[in-house]
């Protein structure tokens, strides 16, 4: 089975399969101020770049190449930690993840035997990658004057003797990730005795500790320990670290250790001097940890020290024989076997937040054993698993993505996670749109409330079941871009849905069903986290957030953004009928307003079509309400002015659509009804609405009026749908809307629905 692109924004953008071993709910990369000054300036204008997981554009957070080609991309939790996404099976089957204050180890197998001796551990930083703009300048040693001057992976500049200089871009590493294909690493470097980086971004590090190398004649560690912090309020001390592998040898590992007690220092130390790394860290109470692969890649291990005490210059060794608590899961549901992954990670967290992560992918088969928790255990312990699988079979398509977590002591007996209809759901998932599916990518994440995971693959079919975990603990949120370009990471045909808890049972999802149109942000939409208030004022200013293109299922959409950056879509704010605010994009913007302003408006604009699109759908919405119906804020959202208190909700109109359409979004012949939802932002359910009318149009300029019915919200329009003919081949949509408070709405969509043949 051939692996395509994904996205995963949170979870993120991603090229083949994308497999996030972090925590999910990732923040956009792209970060301006959210707060606005309290003394409106009717210049003052910021885009409220900051929502939680609501990305500026489809690609919202950095995605890197590293120098074996693979993707990874950059993401943030809730509470702010780095986290990373591995998109496909990585080189050699497996990959290695460590997350240290500001770095982002991602470690390749393919590369392992060359790691720390040839490659500098440093050019495998993700965040360091992302800071240098995905260009890395090396200088490269070669064995001899006679080696070949080119090197597998870098874009030699200048070569002068066994000395030459050269930089490390994502095309390079394409090319280096193809040789790995068919050739092993240290083949491939005979000719070359180190490949370092010449340059790394500024590192921002705490005022409280000082986490540095230490280096002595019989312990090289040039690049052995990226730590946090930089001063000397704490007795500084040497701790040896000695890797040990499976067979009892010195290996060459990635170690993390963290001061458990109050997180003084953490960092990681790579042992790459005979199973050695010596490491300057203050006084404390450590925990160190590695992940190694059984040398055939058929068990993964994650070796863990007990708790010890730094007091002066000591040895702390983590052995990989330790790692005796085999962790395996297990599902009823049949996958194919070139497609079975699983992600597990490991995670220390202490009382003032710090956080480290350290994760194994590998084939799902794949037993991963632990070490049990010896002694004592300060702060929160935690052991997540992720499993995922896809299949076409007799009974159609399917996928699984199933997850669960264990917190606290990791005991001696083996961990056993298995599903069964008892704890998870199956959602029948249909994908509407344009019938090539072979460009798009669909993503399920699955979170705890403090990490989580998730992957994206190209969908298998129009219609696939699902089987996803389900409980009060696990929540389940997807994406789906109906087609990417992987060159760029632009996306069109962008759709997201927030997190939910999902309880055992099936239910149905619809992605990219029309009409599209556009969609204020409720708290409803997500039972993890609080939701931005869509429609916010407070001291003179008016925050708007209003997603374009959102599907007929309650999705949230985006315009799209083209190779080129062009931004398919438009927005303003008015104030009394006078543009205070406009740009590109969604509307996603605070502002001032001049004082005695009666109304605010807005307005957007967005259309789709082009390239695989059979129909171009362009969106108008405008909606207006008077200030002084402003009602309280509803307290599970979270105001984005000022410091956030005091805010008022602009209680602005908005309609949702539901339509008899089919997978190619065509409304059938004869009479369909179109069901029609308002919603008033920050109410659960409308008051007052006066008048609702509709129109419809099948040659893009004579508009019919709909007959409409219904009340407290909920209508039906009843539309006559003609067969496609001679210049006939879409159907537009108009609706208007009022409520006694004298707030309007107004939304034409041209190219709403295609009709039937």
């Amino acid at each position: 089975m051939r692996f395509r692109a994904g996205l995963s924004i949170s979870v993120s953008v991603v090229t083949a399969l994308g497999l996030a071993t972090g925590a999910a709910m990732a923040t956009p990369a792209t970060s301006a101020d959210a707060s606005v000054a309290r003394t409106p300036a009717r210049s003052t204008m910021t885009h409220l770049s900051q929502i939680p997981a609501i990305p500026a554009t489809p690609v919202a957070n950095q995605i890197v190449t590293l120098p074996t080609g693979d993707r990874v991309q950059l993401g943030r939790t809730p509470s702010g930690a780095m986290t990373t996404t591995v998109f496909g099976r990585p080189s050699g089957g497996g990959a290695a993840s460590l997350r240290s204050g500001t770095a982002a180890y991602v470690i390749p197998r393919s590369v392992l035997p060359v790691l720390g001796s040839t490659l500098d551990l440093s050019l495998f930083d993700a965040a360091g990658i992302a800071a240098r703009g995905g260009r890395t300048p090396v200088t490269v040693t070669y064995a001899d004057p006679s080696s070949p001057t080119a090197v597998p992976g870098v874009e030699i500049t200048s070569r002068d003797g066994i000395r030459a200089t050269g930089v490390i871009t994502a095309a390079s590493s394409r090319a280096l990730g193809v040789a790995l294909r068919t050739q092993d690493a240290a083949r491939l470097f005979a000719g070359v005795t180190s490949v370092r980086g010449t340059s790394s971004p500024a590192r921002t590090t705490s005022d409280n500790a000082r986490s540095d190398n230490a280096t002595s004649d019989n312990a090289r560690s040039d690049n052995a320990s990226s730590g946090n912090a930089t001063s000397h309020r704490w007795p500084m001390h040497t701790v040896t670290f000695k890797g040990v592998g499976r067979d009892g040898k010195p290996r060459a590992m990635l170690i993390g250790y963290l001061e458990t007690g109050s997180s003084r220092s953490s960092g990681v130390a790579f042992t790459n001097y005979k199973g050695i790394a010596k490491v300057s860290v203050p006084a404390g109470i450590y925990t160190a940890f590695a992940s190694d692969f059984k040398a055939d890649g058929t068990e993964g291990y994650v070796g863990i020290t007990p708790e010890f005490t730094v007091a002066g210059p000591r040895t702390a060794t983590v052995d990989i024989r330790t790692a005796t608590t085999k962790l395996t899961s297990t599902f009823p549901w049949t996958v194919d076997a070139d497609s079975s992954l699983g992600a597990t990670t490991f995670s220390r967290a202490v009382v003032d937040g710090s956080s480290w992560a350290m994760g194994l992918i590998a084939p799902g088969t794949t037993p991963i054993y632990l070490s049990p928790t010896r002694g004592t255990l300060h702060g929160l312990q935690s052991v997540a698993r992720y499993d995922f699988g896809q299949h076409v079979g007799a009974g159609g398509a399917s996928r699984v993505d199933v997850r669960s977590e264990v917190t606290g002591r990791i005991p001696d007996r083996p961990i056993r996670f298995r599903y069964d209809a008892s704890n998870t759901a199956a959602i029948d998932t249909s994908f509407h749109g344009p019938a090539d599916l072979s460009p798009a990518m669909f993503t399920t994440t699955l979170s705890s409330r403090t990490s989580g995971e998730g992957l994206g693959t190209t969908p298998l079919a129009r219609r696939m079941t699902r089987h996803v975990s389900a409980g009060p603990d696990t929540f389940v949120n997807g994406e789906y871009a109906q087609t990417m370009d992987w060159d760029t990471f632009t996306a069109q045909g962008w759709f997201r849905s927030f997190p939910e808890a999902m309880t055992p049972g099936t239910s149905v999802q619809h992605w990219g069903s029309a009409p599209l149109h556009s969609r204020f942000l409720s708290a409803d939409q997500n039972d993890l986290e609080r939701m931005p208030c869509s429609t916010c004022i407070k001291d003179g200013m008016v925050g708007l957030i209003s997603l374009p293109m959102s599907d007929g299922a309650a999705h949230i959409g985006n315009p799209d953004v083209l190779p080129d950056g062009t931004v398919k879509g438009s927005f303003a704010i008015l104030a009394d009928g006078k543009t205070i605010a406009s740009g590109l994009g969604f509307l996603n913007v605070g502002v001032a307003y001049p004082a005695g302003t009666t109304v605010i408006s807005g307005r957007q604009t967005a259309t789709r079509g082009g390239g695989i699109f059979p129909v171009t759908t362009t969106l108008t919405t405008e909606f207006s309400t008077p200030v002084k119906a402003a009602t309280p804020m509803d307290p599970d959202v979270v105001c984005l002015l000022g410091d956030g208190t005091g805010c008022r909700s602009l209680p602005m109109l908005s309609a949702d659509y539901a339509a008899p359409v089919d997978l190619d979004n065509r409304l059938a012949a004869g009479k369909q009804t179109l069901a029609i939802d308002l919603h008033q932002a920050g109410r659960t359910s409308p008051v007052g609405i006066t008048g609702v009318k509709v129109w419809v149009s099948y040659d893009g300029t004579t508009w019919t009026p709909a007959p409409v019915s219904g009340s407290a919200g909920h209508y039906s329009a009843v539309l006559t749908v003609p067969r496609a003919g001679a210049g006939r081949t879409v159907a537009g949509l108009k609706i208007t809307a009022t409520d006694a408070a004298g707030s309007t709405l107004t939304e034409m969509i041209a190219g709403a629905f295609r009709l039937p043949r």
